[in-house]
């Protein structure tokens, strides 16, 4: 079977990175600690907000670990015989020139340094619907993400594992199968191979 493994909030804890970040940078507790971004977590301004991510980014694109135990499971789910896809809709790296080509680079040396093996990667817009569609070219049969919009949209078609994030916590629709790891989320696959 082919699997859709989304990036930000599923390999990568972006909530927690943004909470400390953003404790240190706005000089305050957030206002919404489970919040999926910056804006809402902190309730900062849009301008607030991209001026944090232009101190921040290149930090959290290189230097973030991945969350405990993703790594094994692909492992594990590729030795099992699945087709790793990394469906992302990572900021910029759906841009033509020189800064899509460098968040593209960003991200493929950042998942070769924690070792993630995949079959493909693909960079979509950051809607549901763009991720359907590349779910579908790619054939996959199940999608592992943390956006509760990506999750509704992708399990009219095709069976989704929400990655566990405090954003998706309070969603409920029997479509979305809920994880509390990547061990869960192993066992979970493994169980409908």
């Amino acid at each position: 079977m082919n699997i859709g493994i989304d990036v930000d909030g599923t390999l990568i804890d972006i909530g927690s990175f943004m909470l400390r970040n953003g404790e240190t940078y706005f000089g305050r507790q957030a206002s919404d600690p489970s919040a999926i971004d910056i804006e809402q977590m902190f309730a900062c301004t849009y301008s607030q907000r991209n001026r944090f991510w232009s101190r921040h980014i290149f930090e959290y694109c290189k230097r973030s670990p991945m969350i405990e135990g993703a790594s094994e499971s692909i492992e594990q789910l590729r030795r099992d015989g699945h087709g790793i896809y990394i469906v992302t809709s990572r900021v910029f790296t759906t841009l033509r020139g020189p800064v899509g080509a460098r968040f593209r680079r960003m991200l493929r040396g950042w998942l070769a340094q924690q070792g993630v093996v995949y079959d493909d990667i693909v960079f979509c817009e950051d809607t549901g619907m763009s991720k359907l569609e590349q779910c579908r070219r790619l054939n996959v049969g199940v999608m592992i993400d943390d956006k509760p919009d990506n999750l509704i949209t992708i399990s009219k078609e095709i069976p989704v594992i929400a990655a566990p994030m405090p954003w998706n916590a309070d969603l409920v629709d029997e479509r979305v199968i809920k994880a509390s790891d990547w061990g869960e989320i192993y066992r979970i696959i493994s169980g409908m191979a």
